[in-house]
């Protein structure tokens, strides 16, 4: 038994090593995906990566296989590379988020643009990750005078009892009764907002000023994995002001109910 008993602490000192696999291999796909557009085009990566319903906003949301099918070749490049990833629980479903620029023309700087992207994925029958929601949030570049604290990367652990919202419906539920922010936010909660850059603390403040703007928040799509842990949503948004766009969100199930992960917000030009 005393032989025993420091292997034990051992494996549960340990994560646990199915949650370590699925996120390795979410990450993994999502910089196949980048390294796959750095040599054969934005073009073909996203009509490979992207999945048969995957959504692009472009502002609107938008079949992305079919949009990237119909487009003359892409001229210049686009790079990005994810630097958060969380992972379900149940490994069927997670999501990444990273800086990207992409690049008319690699000699003049100029016309460069900069912003940060965030990838819904969700593993295949094949046990292959595809893209099913890509989203996207300009802003200035970022400089050594900016830097953002990424949390670190995790996949979540098996919920002890399943909650009753843990589900579509639950969710879009949820969703609707966003008049107001504070009973949905976490202290990582992530704010991406065009023209600024990503918040990962204090983000309740910009939301409580932020909520005066809006006059409709209106979902029009939910999803919710396996394990009933995470899901996602996105809609449409006004403000008084007469702006509009379109959002994503990205949810975590804990013992409270739905907490928001991910808030990312584009606008109609």
């Amino acid at each position: 038994m005393k032989k025993i008993l420091p292997v034990l602490l051992i494996l549960f000192s340990m994560p646990p090593l199915w949650g370590q696999q699925s996120l390795q291999s979410l990450i993994g796909a999502e910089k196949a995906f980048a390294s796959y557009a750095d040599s054969l085009g934005v073009k073909a990566a996203f009509v490979s990566y992207l999945g048969d319903s995957g959504m692009i906003f472009t502002p609107k949301p938008t079949l992305g296989k079919p949009f990237y099918q119909n487009l003359s070749n892409i001229s210049g490049k686009l790079y990005w590379h994810p630097t958060y990833a969380v992972v379900s629980a149940g490994s069927d479903i997670g999501f990444t988020t990273g800086p990207y620029v992409f690049k008319p023309t690699e000699k003049d700087s100029s016309s460069w643009r900069w912003g940060h992207f965030t990838s819904i994925w969700q593993k295949q029958a094949d046990d292959s990750w595809k893209n099913v929601a890509d989203f996207g949030s300009p802003h200035t570049a970022l400089s050594a005078h900016t830097p953002i604290a990424y949390p670190a990367s995790y996949a979540l652990t098996p919920l002890k009892r399943k909650n009753e919202k843990a589900t579509k419906a639950g969710l879009l539920e949820t969703d609707k009764a966003y008049t107001s922010n504070a009973p949905y936010l976490s202290p990582g909660t992530a704010i991406y907002r065009e023209g600024q850059y990503p918040r990962f603390e204090a983000a309740g403040e910009l939301l409580k000023q932020e909520n005066q703007q809006y006059s409709l928040w209106q979902p029009l799509y939910a999803a919710v994995g396996k394990a009933g842990d995470f899901g996602y949503t996105y809609g449409h948004y006004s403000t008084k002001s007469g702006n509009k766009g379109y959002y994503l969100r990205i949810w975590q199930m804990q013992p409270q109910g739905w907490k928001l992960l991910l808030e990312s917000l584009n606008q109609e030009k």
